[in-house]
């Protein structure tokens, strides 16, 4: 919505995909959990899931590079 409005700023796009990337790494690892060693085998999806889900905290700009951004925008 905020994108769509131009309204959006690189604090809180930084802050959103911070949060997203960080449940969605989660939520997967309790998956692979769940299918102990098979969830690391290529023939299952989740092990898929889980490499999708690892890359997206590193491109884009990384998990740690977010928490730097967001971190500016915060008063003292």
């Amino acid at each position: 919505m905020l994108q769509d409005a131009g309204e959006l700023d690189a604090s809180t796009a930084s802050m959103a995909k911070h949060l997203c990337t960080q449940k969605q790494n989660e939520i997967i690892g309790e998956c692979l959990q769940l299918h102990g060693g098979a969830g690391f085998m290529n023939e299952c999806p989740i092990s898929h899931m889980y490499r999708d889900a690892r890359v997206q905290t590193i491109y884009g700009g990384t998990n740690e590079i977010t928490k730097d951004l967001i971190s500016r925008t915060l008063d003292s």
